[in-house]
């Protein structure tokens, strides 16, 4: 490992006055979802203008990108503050940073003899920080030739005191010092840049929020000036460092934490397919494909609200080899509803401007809660930079902030090309391949978001840093190819020069190759879990967990959850147990018991399906409860097996309720009767309650529903196919499911058929209300119905709703999300301009309800609404149609 002084190699050309730096924008939003680890301090913080950029105005290829307004008004990140800076010079008068001063030692300029912003003549700059700062230092460099500098700062709107100190000689006068109108005045001498001589310290303990200095009296002199030379009324403004409370979060991507066995992954991509790939293994999962484009750059995961982050690749021509300056789009994919967005159409409309190669060939990361986003630039005039861009609650940008910088290229020489960066408590790393083809000028830049301080590490050998993916636990990754015709790898790095063992990533089995164009962040895909009672699943982190496998499961669906969702009728992440069509009641005198369930196995391999059922009552699966494996060959259809349970011997009442717990898994995978819980790749697990009864009763109920009715009484509803010896029905209630109180009686009907029956509880408890009923024979007899649950005085629960595909060309699916059952929904497909294209009427089940709708090869190509209706609400959602 070699350390190196940043400064003293930083490779920038001391003649050129203006370098451009590749883009990168960093999205912040207005909240955070959970609380992290983190370290809140008043840190010293330095923004170095060696890793910063300040565009100037004095030439053609600036000003073609970057307006004269954007200039005058320039926001940089300070640790986790902001300090943005304004003046009104213009032209060749403002010309951004460069080294052509050299006399900085003993300034407040802390960073030492490297890059400083050049301004010339008279003026006003305005230093204006979001937050307080305390202990603001910098410096103004070559103040002579009778040059003036009035300084004022304030405190909000409080005048604060600001000191002035000269390094060497005597040229210049402080006037006020110490005061609150603080003056620098030169004589008629002129200062060669090499000179400390007019260099002016200033330094304000704060706490200050802006900082004004106006700039006259300065001089021009060519000629007969001295030993200082020429003077052009240039100075300069050195780096700023100060004192700023700053707070960046340890063990961010812990939200992705995996479950016990299951692999910690992160987000990778190659050519316009998403991936999520194990590390430790290089086997990759597909997450996604955008159809839009062929080649994808900049991919960051925001793990909290589980957004995919990207932009558009190497769309400048037909062969995909170059880039496309017009390319502007920040998109995302939402993983929670499937479908593709534009996050920001035009980045330009920020206030950030693209070069030569649009937002295509960057790199991005999601930290804090912000995204970071490349746009690079392509020549020796265009540079690159990264931003921080603010979201509202909304989720759309209101603010911007430079974060970081570098020079791609000095002269027509290829010095420096960010393959990607990642972010970690408080710390961001630069992958730089230089210029990857030779393998020449490859750096590894580690800078603290705290400090602003760099550092610079050699890789090792020849080691090229390429993509970059941060795991949960926050150990970062290098991950690609050197080329489309190579397998790509993932290995991890170590922090400073090296990587550790590569992995080459696979894809079913298959090593892949193409343009791995970039990586993101710690991802934890969506999983199935049982959802009875909490006490089946006593480890939080070792639930009954299946990831997705789309061949292998019970019933017709599979479940898509992010969490365990317990409830007392395990139904409470929805209809999706359907893999046993009616639930057999427990009869606790017999000492057999059995199901039929229906599974779906459409792998290559046979399939294991194992149910435990709880007969002893006590909150848990236990390995003695459960039934004999059975076996379940491949098929392309349902097939019907039977679970059997023989020498159960249980002291559980009648009327009481048991759970039962089935799972199926691939034959790849050990699973017995201990495995009541755990993780598996693949496979399904469904959670039922069943019903403790030994009485056989002449009756078969249909259904039996309760709902809440404008949020202040219940209406009970049931069907029943009845003999005539049925006495009639008990209608029952509780707070928790345990212990319940009779609420009314309703006699059957005196004839026999089937018949429906209600009644209204207009005094349900706050909260949840519990309800069953007690369904009695002629002669005593009597068995419980299910359990329903409604809540009263609590935020009404939300309808999901989600279109796919979205974009769509001759049919969408529309998925409504429900807790009610039977409840029209009126659905309908209106054009922009609101006339109605389409109409059908659904009766909705509890849980996740698809519908397909058809799309009319007549309808124009465009933006169109699906509208769905429900009792209560009517809920929007934006469809585009493509052209056939």
């Amino acid at each position: 490992m070699v350390d190196v002084n940043v400064k003293a190699l930083r490779r920038i050309d001391p003649l050129k006055i203006v370098t451009m730096k590749k883009l990168y924008i960093v999205i912040l939003t207005a909240f955070a979802l959970v609380s992290v680890d983190g370290i809140t301090q008043c840190t010293n913080t330095t923004l170095d203008w060696d890793f910063r950029d300040f565009w100037g105005q004095d030439n053609t290829t600036i000003t073609s990108y970057v307006s004269l307004a954007r200039c005058q008004s320039q926001p940089y990140v300070f640790g986790s503050n902001k300090l943005t800076i304004t003046h009104n010079y213009s032209g060749n008068n403002v010309r951004g940073e460069n080294t052509t001063h050299t006399g900085s030692a003993g300034s407040n300029g802390t960073s030492g003899a490297g890059a400083d912003v050049h301004f010339l003549g008279n003026g006003t700059i305005t230093l204006t920080f979001r937050n307080p700062v305390s202990n603001l230092r910098f410096s103004l460099f070559d103040i002579d030739r009778s040059h003036r500098v009035q300084f004022s700062a304030v405190n909000g709107a409080t005048p604060v005191s600001i000191s002035l100190a000269r390094v060497s000689g005597t040229t210049l006068t402080l006037t006020n010092n110490n005061t609150t109108t603080a003056r620098v005045d030169a004589n008629t001498t002129t200062i060669a840049n090499t000179s400390t001589d007019a260099t002016t310290n200033v330094t304000i303990a704060g706490p200050v929020t802006s900082v004004t200095m106006v700039s006259t009296l300065s001089a021009t002199c060519s000629g007969t000036c001295g030993t200082g030379g020429d003077e052009d009324r240039s100075f300069w403004l050195s780096d700023i460092s100060g004192c700023t409370v700053s707070s960046f979060p340890n063990n961010y991507y812990v939200v992705s934490r995996p479950f016990t066995g299951m692999p910690g992954y992160v987000i990778t991509v190659r050519n316009n397919v998403f991936y999520y790939v194990d590390p430790a293994t290089g086997k990759a999962k597909y997450l996604f494909t955008d159809p839009g484009h062929s080649n994808i750059n900049s991919v960051s995961y925001d793990p909290y609200r589980r957004y995919v982050y990207y932009t558009y690749s190497l769309s400048g021509n037909a062969a995909a080899t170059q880039t496309n300056p017009n390319e502007k789009s920040l998109r995302r994919f939402h993983y929670d509803m499937d479908t593709f967005g534009v996050l920001i159409p035009n980045v330009n409309s920020l206030g950030i401007p693209t070069y030569e190669n649009g937002v295509e060939t960057a790199a991005a990361a999601f930290y804090d809660d912000h995204l970071y986003l490349g746009i690079e630039g392509g020549s020796g005039l265009t540079e690159s930079n990264i931003w921080r861009i603010e979201l509202n609650a909304a989720q759309f940008p209101v603010d911007i902030s430079q974060v970081y910088s570098q020079a791609p290229y000095i002269g027509t020489t290829r010095n420096q090309d960010w393959s990607d960066f990642g972010i970690n408590n408080g710390v961001l790393y630069d992958f730089d391949a230089g210029n990857a083809g030779t393998g020449a000028n490859k750096d590894f830049f580690n800078q603290s978001l705290y400090s602003g301080v760099v550092t610079r590490y050699l890789p090792s050998g020849t080691l090229i840093p390429r993509q970059v993916s941060v795991d949960w636990t926050g150990q970062l990754f290098n991950v690609g190819s050197p080329s489309s015709l190579a397998a790509g790898t993932i290995a991890p790095y170590n922090g400073t020069n090296n990587v550790g063992t590569p992995r080459t990533m696979t894809y079913n089995g298959v090593t892949v190759v193409g343009s791995w164009g970039d990586a993101g962040e710690a991802f934890r895909p969506f999983c199935d879990f049982g959802d009875g009672p909490s006490s089946y699943d006593p480890d939080p982190w070792s639930p009954a967990v299946h990831e997705r496998d789309t061949a292998l499961r019970l019933g017709p669906t599979f479940d898509r959850e992010w969490l365990k969702t317990s409830s007392i009728d395990a139904t409470a992440d929805g209809s999706d147990e359907d893999a046993i069509a009616t639930v057999p009641l427990f009869d606790p005198t017999s000492s057999t018991y059995n199901t039929q369930v229906a599974v779906y196995n459409n792998t290559d391999t046979a399939a294991t399906v194992i149910g435990w059922l709880d007969y002893d009552g006590n909150g848990l699966f236990d390995a003695g409860e459960a039934s004999a494996p059975v076996s379940v060959l491949p098929g392309g259809s349902l097939q019907n097996i039977f679970l059997n349970w023989s020498g159960i011997s249980s002291t559980l009442p009648v009327g009481a309720y048991t759970y039962l717990r089935i799972r199926v898994v691939s034959a790849r995978y050990p699973m017995n009767s201990t495995h009541a819980t755990g993780y598996y790749d693949g496979g399904e697990t469904e959670d039922y309650r069943v019903i403790v009864d030994n009485m056989i009763l002449p009756i078969t109920l249909n259904w039996f529903d309760a709902q809440s009715a404008h949020n202040n009484h219940v209406n009970l509803d049931w069907m029943a196919s009845e003999e005539i010896n049925l006495a009639g029905y008990e209608i029952e209630r509780s707070r928790d499911g345990n212990s319940w109180e009779t609420l009314a009686y309703l006699p059957a009907s005196e004839i026999g058929d089937t018949h429906q029956y209600g009644w209204v509880d207009r005094s349900p408890y706050d909260g949840s209300s519990y309800y069953r009923l007690k369904i009695v024979g002629a002669k005593g007899a009597y068995k419980y119905s299910d359990i329903r649950t409604v809540k009263i005085n609590t935020k009404p629960s939300s309808i999901g709703l989600s279109l796919f595909p979205n974009p769509a060309t001759t049919r969408t699916t529309v998925t409504i999300q429900t807790d009610r059952a039977r409840q029209n929904a009126h659905i309908t497909i209106v054009s922009a301009s609101g006339k109605r294209m389409y109409y059908q009427n659904s009766l909705l089940t509890r849980g996740g309800n698809m519908i397909t709708l058809p799309i009319d090869k007549v309808w124009p190509a465009g933006v169109y609404y699906v509208q769905v209706g429900l009792k209560d609400e009517t809920i929007n959602k934006e469809l585009l149609i493509r052209p056939r």
